[in-house]
């Protein structure tokens, strides 16, 4: 069950203890989904009650590019002047296929550093180019290193393939929708 916070906690303070992810099946090609999705949504990342919640979303956002950068400035000179509470990364995070291992430089070259200059977090989404095979989609032994690497990351949190966030007056749900298509 969710933790609740007290005050102004960072999300690894409201997150439940890892465990299996019911959503996720370890067979074949992909997970299978159940009738009622939100039946296995039990990842859930409770945020400070708030009125106003403020946040940016992005997606198809992975190539490392000048035009990422330029994006991420962006997002740091609006936030400052605005003030943004967390972002929503919606899938297509590393093109061209995604990363191999926990260790993949992708992590660094195309969400770390062009986002250095932010200090809230993602709630991240995978892609069908997250899953590789060319935007196929259906390599699904790499989502692990995606969850993963939220132990590495200040920033970057994927605690399972579904999860919700949240934020008192809006929720967001994680669905990913490519292992729900295979």
């Amino acid at each position: 069950s969710p933790v609740e916070p007290a005050g102004r906690a960072s999300w690894r303070e409201t997150m439940p203890a890892p465990g299996p992810d019911p959503a996720v099946a370890a067979a074949g090609i992909g997970p299978t989904a159940s009738a009622d999705l939100a039946e296995g949504i039990d990842t859930v990342i409770l945020l400070p009650a708030q009125d106003v919640v403020r946040f940016v979303a992005l997606g198809d956002a992975g190539q490392g590019n000048d035009l990422q950068y330029k994006v991420g400035d962006a997002m740091g000179a609006i936030c400052a002047i605005r003030g943004c509470d967390f972002a929503v990364y919606l899938g297509d995070n590393f093109y061209n296929d995604g990363v191999n291992d926990i260790d993949d430089p992708q992590f660094e070259e195309k969400f770390e550093l062009p986002y250095a200059g932010l200090s809230f977090p993602f709630y991240v989404t995978l892609g069908n180019h997250d899953y590789g095979a060319g935007g196929s989609g259906y390599e699904f032994w790499k989502a692990p290193y995606y969850i993963e690497y939220t132990d590495r990351s200040d920033k970057w949190v994927f605690p399972a393939p579904f999860f919700r966030v949240d934020a008192g007056v809006v929720e967001f749900f994680s669905l990913d929708t490519n292992a729900i298509v295979w």
